[in-house]
């Protein structure tokens, strides 16, 4: 092989790892409609941010494009169950161990989600982004 073809080769190799998009799949494993929201580091605000909502439909998948970040991002989860009677029946919920503001009705993008003083913090679930698909699954 020719150094010309190995430096072709490098520096294609190179831009896939730099501008490689990675994604986050969400699949829902369940018989009922989830919304989720997911929370990253902002490195351009230098805080946390909760993002959401996004609806999974039933036994599918939605995927997020997260570009080229490659850190922790925490994920949080809910469905409804129709026709229940106590309050506490109601919500089917995913998420442990983070807590971040969220807006329980509303589509959202909340900076410093982490430091905010809201009254709607839910708990989260870490979960690494590595390169290129990572895949998520709701169950009961």
């Amino acid at each position: 092989m020719s150094l010309k073809t190995l430096i072709t080769i490098a520096s294609i190799v190179f831009s896939q790892l730099v501008f490689s998009q990675n994604s986050l799949e969400l699949y829902n494993n369940t018989d009922k409609m989830i919304y989720a929201c997911y929370a990253y580091y902002d490195y351009s605000n230098k805080c946390w941010s909760t993002v959401g909502w996004y609806k999974v439909e039933s036994y599918s998948t939605t995927t997020i494009n997260l570009g080229n970040y490659s850190n922790d991002v925490y994920i949080h989860g809910y469905s409804v169950n129709e026709g229940t009677f106590w309050v506490s029946e109601t919500y089917n919920r995913w998420g442990s161990g983070f807590s971040f503001c969220v807006d329980p009705k509303n589509k959202f993008n909340i900076r410093y989600a982490d430091k905010s003083n809201c009254e709607n913090k839910r708990s989260f679930t870490q979960r690494k982004i590595v390169a290129g698909v990572n895949k998520w699954t709701f169950n009961f």
